[in-house]
């Protein structure tokens, strides 16, 4: 595996990260930042092989401040997408915060980050590529949506440039076009397994009638089947529910037939509304698990008594809780969930700027099957541009304190060995092996 030097590493700080959501919509050209104050450089990044379950630990570094990442006259020259402007723009400002404060860590003034306002549409996004690549960008970071990913795609394509895109949705993924983003796939995938392998056996979902929720819901099916476990009743609340339609569908949910098992793929105000009534009805720890996917990778979430003892899917805590730690330190706030990504993808384009034989982005040094050490743990891309992930599952206890259920693998099967785009829960796989593929 490569770790992305002193950029990506795994530190030993608990907390636990947060996941990326559904697939949604954006990007923008950058408004002018404020001057950056001189700091002093870190080592530079060495794009090596490390040995076995070794990662490079993280030095102590300067804070990095929000500005333009600039290099020399002859640096390489790497593009953000992102949504400064528009509904996105919140998101679009956490990556590239995240991305510069790896630049800084990164202390190479052979590298330019170029930001580019998409403003959270495809025309936008296309338009923005377009000037990033007239510029001289040889690597595309962003965009977040899969619909601007998608119109920025041919545009990039067309010159031969590759994209590290933001976006969750595996349908913006194409050639040339390689996704960071969280896949619900595999987050459901670990959570089934994990639960089966822990007695679980009949499968019920409560979720929101939206996009990811029926997404979701069509995972838990297939991944259930596999399992060779049993279906339950599978319930749909609207978007945006009162507090009779909750009360209506648990209920319902209740008079379905037994389960020892509950899927809520939700998040924030919304499953905070819904908890009241599964306690109600007793859907509760330790007669019914309740299992969740990365949105319940949220602080307020876990003080909440009816999740107490319940399992989501998540990075390993250690890295990103580096990662926030040393971002409130350099930006004075708690970063966005998103905000590892924008870090992930700065740092893994200075790894590739920065090999032996010179800056090399292309589909064979992105499709290295041995992966990357990034703040949310090992990924590496597979041929059809979706990142696999190690993946751990974290159970919720008391006070809001959380444990490792089941941790991360540290490595990915070897070519000989992989017969699973998953990496086996719990255990360490087998030795990374050279050459591309996932």
């Amino acid at each position: 595996m490569l770790a992305l030097g002193l950029l990506l590493a795994a530190c030993t700080q608990a907390s636990v990260p947060t996941q990326a959501p559904p697939d949604q919509q954006n990007n923008v050209d950058a408004e002018p930042p404020p001057p950056v104050p001189a700091a002093a450089p870190a080592p530079a990044v060495v794009a090596e092989p490390v040995p076995e379950q070794a990662v490079a630990a993280l030095p102590p570094t300067e804070p990095a401040m929000a500005g333009a990442i600039l290099g020399r006259a002859d640096a390489v020259r790497v593009g953000l997408l992102v949504p400064l402007s528009g509904s996105h723009k919140a998101e679009g400002r956490a990556l590239l915060d995240a991305a510069q404060m790896a630049l800084f860590d990164a202390g190479d003034d052979r590298f330019t980050l170029m930001p580019a306002d998409t403003g959270g549409n495809a025309d936008g996004a296309a338009s923005a590529a377009a000037r990033l690549i007239g510029s001289g960008a040889s690597l595309l970071l962003g965009p977040l949506l899969g619909e601007e990913a998608q119109a920025a795609a041919p545009v990039a394509r067309a010159r031969g440039i590759n994209m590290l895109a933001f976006s969750n949705n595996p349908n913006a993924a194409s050639e040339g076009v390689y996704l960071l983003g969280h896949m619900a796939s595999q987050e459901v995938t670990r959570l089934i397994n994990h639960a089966r392998l822990n007695g679980r056996q009949r499968f019920a979902v409560l979720a929101p009638s939206d996009g990811y929720g029926r997404l979701v819901a069509g995972l838990v099916r297939e991944s259930v089947a596999r399992e060779g476990a049993e279906l339950g009743p599978i319930l749909f609340y609207s978007p945006s529910p009162g507090s009779e339609e909750i009360e209506q569908v648990v209920r319902a949910l209740a008079q379905s037939g037994p389960f020892d098992a509950l899927v809520l793929p939700d998040g924030g105000l919304r499953l905070l509304r819904v908890l009241p009534q599964l306690a109600v009805k007793e859907f509760l720890a330790p007669k019914i698990k309740l299992l969740g996917t990365g949105l319940w990778d949220d602080p307020s979430l876990h003080t909440e008594p009816a999740l107490l003892g319940g399992w989501y899917v998540s990075a390993q805590p250690e890295g990103r809780a580096a990662f926030r730690q040393r971002f409130k330190d350099a930006y004075g706030h708690e970063p966005h969930r998103l905000a590892p990504l924008g870090y992930d993808a700065a740092a893994l384009s200075v790894l590739l700027a920065q090999s032996a034989s010179g800056p090399d982005f292309s589909a064979k040094a992105l499709l290295d099957q041995r992966g990357f050490f990034g703040t949310d743990g090992i990924f590496r891309f597979s041929p059809d541009g979706t990142a696999e992930r190690g993946l751990a599952v974290i159970e919720i206890g008391a006070a809001g304190s959380l444990q490792v259920a089941d941790p991360a693998p540290q490595r990915f099967p070897s070519a000989a060995s992989a017969g699973s785009t998953t990496p086996q829960s719990g255990t360490d796989a087998a030795p990374p092996a050279s050459g591309s593929g996932q």
